[in-house]
């Protein structure tokens, strides 16, 4: 509250909602509120409701033309809503965004994202709300996409934002102007089956509002990919892991994130941070090259487009787990079924464009030594420029020998 009450721009109120808290929440606010002018704070209290519904409750009670939110844990830099609200200067721009520092429970930096520029269809083929904490929004903007969707609990801004950024242009700011603090008692961040389950859903639902066309084939099958892998990880179940036949990597990261990118914590991904991510979708390229050329097809034509899509597809129906618009359908309590998630995945790949697609997948049987993936999944760790020269030289070099073996 303090990092917003502290900003410099004059027209600006606080509004905050208590979902039904039950600490000395409100007795805190009460000082607030006896402290600041009724026109620059103001708070409201209600039983709880959920996340979404306290939010849009937020919006309606707000009284600016410009509308933003903050997580009780997360903060706000001195100077943000005036730097983020002179982009609105410009009359297509529905919303801004800023870069923004990961901080630990004590407020501790541990890393710096600048998110990629926001596109509704590139947010759709990433599955990644891409937006994070900060953001401002047109009042009458927001009104017209319905605010939040109650029903979803994990990514419930995905749908949001891609509502937004078909209404006009959201620009991105990038410079770190808004801190999101990360703690294991975070949403976003519980593995639990429903967690899997909306992430599948959002597939239909996204698909529907971008009406695609038929031939947008490689988007829809990056989109179910990228729904897949992040969904193995909250499949449950008390099988094999699907890490210990496959390492996902991903390769958007090391242009938004400082860690990933090989810089300190608290430094700005910049051109560093493009050229380490550059390397990786030259690595990625080439150890999928290797990778099918020690298949059984020695990397021959691929197969018709699409049909990775519907292999993918036919695979879901088949263990019960449908994306479609209901985002608690699915047949998560069917037993662990992490490895078909990952199986769809790759199916899924056949489609796509690894030097454009979201992750690497390695896997164990398919291609890829024991020796090359644990050497891959460790480089995903930050991994500097030079580290990634010299794996792409090594795989280069693999791929020119199996390429000058004779056939058998």
């Amino acid at each position: 509250m303090d990092s917003v009450l502290g900003q410099d721009y004059g027209d600006l109120e606080l509004v905050v909602v208590d979902d039904g808290s039950t600490d000395d929440t409100p007795k805190l606010l009460t000082e607030y509120e006896q402290r600041h002018p009724r026109e620059r704070f103001r708070f409201f209290r209600h039983e709880n409701v959920g996340q979404a519904r306290t939010l849009n409750r937020g919006y309606r009670e707000a009284r600016g033309a410009l509308l933003g939110y903050l997580s009780d844990d997360d903060l706000l830099a001195p100077g943000a809503v005036s730097r983020l609200a002179r982009e609105f200067d410009q009359a297509d721009v529905v919303a801004a965004y800023p870069a923004y520092r990961i901080i630990d429970a004590e407020g501790s930096v541990i890393d710096t994202v600048r998110p990629i520029e926001y596109s509704p269809v590139e947010a759709f083929r990433l599955i990644e709300t891409v937006i994070g904490p900060g953001c401002l929004v047109r009042r009458e903007v927001l009104e017209a996409t319905g605010a939040w969707d109650p029903e979803l609990h994990f990514m419930a801004d995905f749908i949001l934002w891609i509502k937004v950024g078909l209404a006009g242009r959201a620009v991105r700011v990038a410079e770190p102007l808004a801190s999101w603090r990360r703690h294991s008692a975070s949403i976003s961040l519980q593995v639990v089956s429903e967690h899997g389950s909306e992430l599948l859903s959002l597939v239909r639902r996204g698909e529907s509002l971008l009406d695609l066309p038929p031939s947008a084939v490689a988007v829809r099958a990056e989109a179910l990919r990228n729904a897949c892998i992040q969904a193995s990880f909250f499949g449950g179940g008390d099988g094999a892991s699907p890490g210990e036949r496959f390492a996902t990597i991903d390769l958007t990261r090391p242009g938004t994130s400082a860690l990933a990118s090989g810089l300190e914590p608290m430094e700005m991904p910049d051109e560093r941070a493009d050229r380490v991510a550059a390397l990786w979708r030259k690595l990625a390229t080439v150890s999928a090259r290797l990778a099918e050329s020690r298949g059984p097809h020695g990397g021959g034509d691929r197969a018709a487009s699409g049909t990775g899509l519907e292999a993918a597809l036919s695979r879901l129906r088949r263990i019960g787990v449908i994306p479609g618009d209901d985002p608690g359908a699915g047949g998560w309590s069917r037993g662990d079924i992490r490895l078909e998630l990952m199986e769809a995945a790759v199916e899924c790949g056949t489609d796509t464009d690894p030097g454009t697609g979201r992750y690497l997948v390695l896997d164990r049987t398919a291609g890829t030594t024991d020796e090359e993936f644990d050497q891959l999944n460790a480089l995903g760790f930050g991994a500097g420029a030079e580290q990634l020269q010299s794996a792409i030289a090594e795989r280069e070099s693999q791929l020119a020998h199996v390429g000058a073996r004779p056939e058998a």
